[in-house]
């Protein structure tokens, strides 16, 4: 099942994002990382997982929306998805309710 979430603030005609992240594989993580750094002109040499920009980056691909959008979301919507992007990656921690 795709994740839906209908923005508090809409970003231009943006009103809502599908983010389905259970499609993800390995390799997709990999290449966005690479990708990640390419754009950001940095060596990620932290703990991915724990990077809100990328996980800003993981929302743009699986979303298909631009990188640049995301980062133009409200602290509110930002917040949010990016806490669902860390989620995914770190099953341990309990999903935000909503």
């Amino acid at each position: 099942m795709d994740e839906k979430y209908v923005l508090r603030e809409p970003v231009g005609d943006i009103r809502e994002i599908n983010f389905p992240l259970q499609k993800l594989k390995g390799g997709d993580i990999v290449a966005a990382q690479s990708e990640f750094e390419t754009l950001t002109g940095s060596i990620t040499t932290s703990m991915l997982e724990l990077n809100k920009g990328f996980h800003a980056y993981i929302i743009s691909k699986v979303a298909q929306i631009p990188y640049e959008t995301v980062l133009e979301l409200s602290i509110k919507d930002f917040s949010y998805l990016t806490m669902r992007v860390q989620n995914f990656l770190l099953p341990s921690v309990p999903a935000p309710t909503a």
